[in-house]
């Protein structure tokens, strides 16, 4: 039932979207440069050096592309409706997710679905197919069912990071500082490996926002990498931490819920 409403408010919203068709592409083109940027970027780094603490052009990029398909996924369904709770809270209209027999956040998600970021999703499929051959993976079953429960994983783990920020509405009056901070600032460091970084940023991606579990640490398993920072088993707990994750963010979503007080309280 819940699968067929979403259905039902995906082809809802991608027709509200397309009805400026030329806005809609536009902003598309717009994203396509932005990430074309970062791999210029990336690529002009790679100029002057062979490898970054032992990872070289296509591992980096590989990094890339597992951050960008995994927050593409996310931001599909979370993003936009991420954003909305601060608004939400304070003008009062939250209260209307409240009267409705669904859960609040999948109600909140149903309302503001967000068809651009498809366009991160075809450009890091695009880029995924047309490396392949040069990533240097070993490829084997085992590695392909990792890698279908890798993304499961990462997209949990952005799901749950985007939940939390946004929950932050429920006690503090301006949160968006925070939520920029968490998903852009600290997501940009995974675009390399962590072992470039000191000891704390290190530790704050693997233990407290734990984005190195989007790309860093699945990678070292598909590269066969031999890097044991912390602990070497690390490499297989992307769905594993993105599962906690889950339940962490929805622990706490709940727990704003208890704590909100309607503005006309």
């Amino acid at each position: 039932m819940k699968i067929k409403l979403v259905l039902r408010f995906m082809v809802a919203h991608w027709k509200a979207q397309t009805e400026y068709r030329f806005a809609f592409f536009a902003d598309i083109l717009v994203q396509f440069f932005a990430y074309g940027v970062t791999i210029i970027n990336i690529w002009m780094l790679f100029r002057n050096i062979t490898t970054l603490q032992g990872w070289d052009f296509y591992q980096i990029f590989f990094l890339f592309i597992l951050n960008l398909l995994s927050y593409g996924i996310t931001g599909l369904f979370i993003y936009d409706s991420s954003r909305k709770v601060e608004e939400m809270v304070q003008n009062g209209t939250f209260d209307t997710l409240l009267t409705r027999p669904l859960d609040t956040f999948f109600h909140l998600v149903l309302k503001n679905f967000s068809p651009l970021f498809i366009a991160h999703i075809i450009l890091s499929l695009l880029l995924f197919l047309a490396f392949l051959d040069r990533f240097g993976i070993i490829w084997s079953l085992g590695k392909v069912i990792m890698l279908f429960f890798t993304i499961i994983g990462c997209v949990l783990i952005q799901a749950s990071i985007m939940i939390i920020t946004s929950s932050l509405s429920f006690w503090f009056t301006k949160s968006t500082t925070v939520v920029n901070a968490m998903i852009y600032g600290f997501r940009n460091f995974i675009t390399y490996p962590l072992t470039i970084y000191n000891r704390f940023i290190q530790f704050l991606l693997t233990f407290i926002i734990p984005y190195g579990f989007v790309a860093y640490f699945p990678a070292t398993y598909f590269f066969d990498k031999n890097e044991t920072m912390f602990f070497p088993a690390l490499k297989y707990g992307t769905l594993f931490v993105g599962l906690l994750m889950i339940v962490l963010a929805k622990l706490v979503w709940n727990a704003g819920i208890n704590s909100y007080q309607s503005s006309g309280h």
